[in-house]
């Protein structure tokens, strides 16, 4: 591929998209919470409807639905509020009962968790989380200004659709287009098995938003306890992204240092 004005500022993510965390569907969320919400409204509408009636129409609603889809884990999550809310009844004096109506309005303020509001206007964040396919990866490492680099740890990122393969020629070789860079010292991970290409890359432009997560595994005495209680090792310290490895700090991807210069812990290859 030719190269643009706009090559020098793309990036090039390396990693593999996560299986057990995946980015809700935004607008499949609302859609479910409020169309349980009027459920629950029609059903208090009618003559002498009780609680219980309010329920049964929620119900009715889940059970319509395709299972494991966002849309009924929204109505799910409002049925659990309303169930709880008419529990509340048998718990004391101190607690008036709920009427159907009252009911009806509770699931309809559920649909209000699943909507953004924001006062700017560019809301670019929003646009990512909420575009098509999107989805996290775990990143083990990206190429920038013809240059790899290693992160300290991975983490997560919010990508988009599953990845291009890292594809290797006949020569277990990597083409420009796919390293980033001109020449190179180390291997990718190729295909584990059938040629099904395990490591996959995202291409991004420096300024386009994203989310990164760390994650910090180990015991609760180490990962909260130490951090809180006792000001011992902390989950903002050592090999942590955030840390004097930080790409957040000296050598910051926003910094004036260079990253194949500075003392970071980027490790470049």
């Amino acid at each position: 591929m030719s190269e643009t004005l706009l090559s020098p500022s793309g990036i090039k993510l390396y990693g593999r998209a996560t299986l057990d965390i995946l980015v809700a569907d935004i607008k499949a969320l609302f859609d479910g919470a409020t169309e349980a919400a009027d459920y629950a409204a029609k059903a208090a509408a009618k003559p002498n409807a009780t609680p219980q009636d309010v329920i049964k129409a929620v119900k009715a609603y889940c059970a319509n639905q395709k299972p494991g889809t966002d849309k009924l884990r929204a109505a799910e999550d409002t049925l659990v509020v309303i169930k709880e809310l008419v529990n509340r009844q048998t718990r004391g004096p101190s607690h008036a009962p709920l009427t159907a109506a009252e009911l009806a309005d509770v699931a309809l303020s559920r649909s209000s968790l699943y909507q953004y509001g924001a006062l700017g206007k560019n809301l670019f964040l929003l646009s990512q989380l909420t575009a098509d396919q999107a989805r996290l990866a775990r990143i083990y490492g990206f190429s920038y200004e013809g240059h790899y680099y290693d992160l300290p740890k991975p983490a997560l990122f919010l990508v988009h659709t599953l990845g291009k393969p890292v594809a290797l020629n006949e020569l277990q070789r990597t083409s420009m287009e796919t390293a980033g860079v001109a020449a190179r010292e180390w291997e990718f991970s190729g295909p584990y098995a059938n040629y099904i290409f395990d490591l996959r890359r995202w291409d991004y432009d420096k300024g386009d938003f994203s989310i990164r997560l760390d994650i910090e595994t180990g015991p609760f005495e180490q990962i909260l306890l130490a951090m809180c209680l006792r000001g011992g090792a902390s989950m903002l310290s050592g090999s942590d992204l955030r840390s004097g490895s930080d790409l957040r700090s000296g050598s910051d991807l926003r910094s004036g240092s260079d990253l194949r210069i500075s003392g970071s812990d980027l490790r470049r290859r």
